[in-house]
């Protein structure tokens, strides 16, 4: 069954909170962990804890926790049909109109707390004629003072049945055979809002349904329901492989970036999977618009080129070559290399294996206004490369990748807190 946790960060310690996360990983399939609380008054053990879980900010004034927790719930409960499960860790009182809601919707949920209160709380939940079969209260104090560890997952893969490439039609026919009812209800009430985009994995290519800004556990409830991956522990490597971004826990396409239109021939396929330790993506420029593709240090300029007419890049040396050169590529011996750090400004040297292709060609575009600048973010102060007028998305891009900020952390937030101001899409320092 799937779950989905709320922790109320402002009073529930962070022993308490991973405990439960633990616990109830072991029993369902925890689609997502959300905790809330005032970051600036938030343990340091949940704020560490932000590359794995969800952590929400709520700064708007006393009980802002509360009312942010709540929300999120509701937002749940009618963006994700498939969560089955609401379990919510907190000592408060003020989550009944939540629980009432979650319970309506036939949803059951998990109340984490402080057993003291559990005989007058079954007493409210009866004066609202909440359905006891769809509550079940844990009382903290008792229950997790010793957990087992959850079993340790065993690897994804791939399902096996799969054929290699997978069409947007042999999908629709997966959609009627496999996929559960509510989720089948779900794509044909938005079908017309539904398109149908390529995405690689596991030496694949595969079309799937997706709507722009789509909850990331429907989606990857839809990826399990095709059959094409197994459990959602793969999802992430999906959105990261792809041209996909996270934001607020909903799916995007990223911006400027080209989807491949065509299969990778075979042979391409082949020699990547043979150098799969060596590979990693990079952007090429052509045209105008950048392409994500799979690269290793050294292929061969014959291989290259087949790479680029796989992905309906180029289908011509000429240009094969000048795509090299705008793309701060180099050819040596009928080789293509990525340059090496020392032909880069000396200020870029630590950065350099980490900055996405589209921030470095801008920076060196505009190599004589580049400078450190400091962000400070999670109790940490990260100085980071920076060039007045970089595009936002090009410049969060570039953030995420150097560990500066998660993947659901608001970056213009961030940015805004930190001096800086985004006009007509670009970055720019407060005077």
């Amino acid at each position: 069954m799937n779950a989905h946790i709320f922790i109320d960060a402002e009073n529930i310690k962070p022993e308490i909170g991973f405990k439960v996360i633990e616990k109830f990983s072991g029993e369902y399939s925890v689609e997502q962990v959300e905790i809330i609380g005032n970051e600036t008054t938030l343990s340091s053990k949940y704020l560490e804890a932000s590359n794995r879980y969800n952590i929400k900010n709520s700064f708007y004034g006393k009980n802002s926790a509360d009312t942010w927790l709540c929300t999120e719930i509701a937002k749940t409960i009618f963006e994700n049909p498939a969560v089955e499960i609401i379990i919510l860790v907190s000592s408060d009182r003020d989550f009944l109109a939540a629980i009432k809601l979650a319970t309506d919707q036939k949803r059951k949920v998990i109340l984490v707390s402080d057993g003291n209160g559990h005989k007058n709380l079954k007493a409210m939940l009866y004066d609202l004629r909440i359905n006891p079969d769809l509550i079940e209260l844990v009382d903290f104090k008792t229950d997790f003072e010793t957990v087992q560890p959850a079993k340790k997952k065993i690897p994804v893969k791939p399902a096996e049945n799969l054929p290699q490439n997978i069409t947007a039609e042999k999908v629709k026919v997966l959609i009627k055979k496999n996929l559960p009812d509510n989720l089948k209800a779900f794509y044909y009430k938005n079908e017309k809002s539904f398109k149908f985009i390529k995405l690689k994995y596991a030496g694949r290519i595969i079309e799937v349904p997706f709507l722009d800004g789509i909850n990331l556990s429907t989606f990857t409830n839809f990826l399990i329901g095709l059959k094409i991956i197994s459990d959602g522990n793969i999802i992430q490597h999906i959105i990261s492989e792809n041209s996909l971004k996270l934001e607020d826990n909903k799916i995007y396409i990223e911006e400027k970036i080209s989807e491949p239109e065509k299969t990778p021939f075979d042979d391409v396929i082949n020699y990547f999977v043979a150098h799969a330790a060596e590979t990693k993506n990079i952007f090429i420029k052509c045209n105008g618009k950048l392409h994500e593709v799979p690269f290793t240090n050294g292929i061969s300029l014959a291989m290259f080129s087949r790479l680029l007419k796989g992905y309906e890049i180029s289908d011509d040396a000429d240009k094969t070559r000048k795509i090299i050169a705008d793309s701060f590529l180099e050819l040596r011996n009928n080789r293509v290399y990525f340059p090496s750090e020392e032909e880069f400004p000396i200020e870029l040297k630590p950065y350099i294996k980490n900055i996405p292709k589209d921030a470095l060609e801008f920076i060196l575009q505009n190599e004589d206004k580049l400078k450190i600048v400091s962000i400070a973010h999670n109790q940490t102060v990260h100085p980071v490369p920076f060039v007045e007028g970089i595009q936002f998305p090009i410049f969060v891009h570039m953030l995420r990748n150097l560990k500066v900020i998660g993947k659901n952390a608001s970056s213009q937030k961030i940015l805004n807190a930190n001096g800086f101001e985004i006009k007509n899409n670009l970055v720019l320092k407060k005077q």
